[in-house]
């Protein structure tokens, strides 16, 4: 008695009988499994697989982290920017803001508008921020106090802010 193995129609260009041989092989390895079965005083056992999700945090800056600075801003001694960012986590716990002064001229950090400003030490900040599913717009206002060596222009964001997965 002959076994035949067919599959699905390969293009002729010259690999099939490379996928034909591949049919038969799988053909007779399915027919040895079936014909010789577990024998009766075989013993069986279950697996459990369980999987885990890395926490993660992607973020995405929507505006560009720079501050320009105009001569009205020098004569008032400070300037204000804000940084925006989009944010989504897998993690229900949510995720932590941080943000950290790169210059002393870093004074304050408020978190959205029309939130209470917060004093920016020389540790920086962090804020816990709850999950929230789909993207977060975080929206900073960060304030630069301007000294006499201060010059109108753009100048790199005066603080770091990085986002991490509880």
């Amino acid at each position: 008695m002959g076994v035949q193995v067919t599959g699905p129609a390969v293009p002729a260009s010259g690999t099939r009988g490379v996928v034909a041989s591949m049919w038969r092989w799988l053909g007779c390895i399915a027919l040895l499994a079936l014909g010789l079965g577990m024998p009766a005083h075989a013993q069986q056992a279950q697996v459990v697989v369980t999987a885990s999700v890395v926490p993660r945090t992607v973020v995405e800056a929507a505006t560009p982290a720079a501050v320009v600075i105009s001569a009205g801003d020098i004569e008032r001694g400070y300037v204000e920017s804000t940084a925006t960012y989009r944010v989504r986590s897998n993690d229900r716990r949510g995720f932590l803001l941080q943000v950290r002064p790169r210059t002393a001229r870093a004074e304050a950090v408020q978190l959205g508008v029309g939130a209470q400003s917060i004093a920016l030490g020389e540790d920086g900040i962090e804020l816990h921020r709850p999950w929230q599913a789909g993207a977060q717009q975080i929206l900073l206002r960060i304030r630069v106090r301007l000294d006499e060596l201060a010059r109108p222009g753009r100048m790199e964001l005066p603080v770091h802010v990085t986002f991490a997965a509880l």
